[in-house]
């Protein structure tokens, strides 16, 4: 695929992340504090209360999800509304730092598709311009509604390495601002290799 299309890599990844997005209803299986992902290149740490849930491949195998949860977190049915989502698809190209401007609008209407298929009632701030683990990519704060329950948070998506990531870190309104603060710390953590 030519450099000069990075939109159109996107426009193909966007199917994989949007089928993997509402995909919180994993299985308990317990968890470690660092988690590592030799297949799709990334780490981040993840501390208590949140613990690893079990992953799950994404739409026709081309990416990956693994959800970090607060098991006594709010819940909307069998789903936990407190958790850190990490999705990893394979990006048919790879975006520089020079096409993120180019590629900003793209990934903020991405970012706010993501969210709203979460919930109902959403609302999303303006996305803005980030850089995670030297990754470049942006993010958009969010509210919606899950189950009744409203949920905050924040939908990040970062490209590079042949891979485009989503960070998806979000708790029900009364145990946002308890569980913020492991939120940003595991975000902070997110690196490739």
């Amino acid at each position: 695929m030519a450099r000069g299309r990075p939109s159109l890599a996107l426009a193909i990844t966007c199917l994989a992340l949007l089928a993997a997005a509402g995909t919180t209803l994993l299985a308990a299986c317990g968890g470690p504090t660092r988690y590592r992902n030799d297949t799709y290149r990334f780490s981040l740490k993840v501390d208590r209360p949140l613990v690893e849930w079990r992953s799950s491949g994404t739409a026709e195998g081309r990416g990956f999800q693994v959800a970090f949860v607060d098991p006594d977190g709010a819940k909307a049915g069998d789903r936990h509304l407190d958790a850190l989502t990490v999705t990893a698809v394979t990006s048919p190209t790879s975006v520089t730092i020079d096409q993120l401007d180019k590629l900003r609008a793209a990934l903020g209407e991405l970012a706010v598709k993501m969210v709203q298929s979460l919930g109902t009632d959403t609302s999303t701030g303006s996305s803005s311009a980030v850089s995670v683990g030297g990754l470049p990519g942006i993010v958009v704060p969010y509210a919606t509604t899950i189950g009744g329950q409203r949920v905050v948070g924040w939908q990040y998506l970062l490209v590079g390495g042949g891979h485009t990531y989503g960070l998806n870190a979000g708790a029900a309104g009364a145990d946002w601002n308890r569980l913020r603060p492991v939120f940003e710390k595991a975000v902070q953590s997110f690196a490739t290799f």
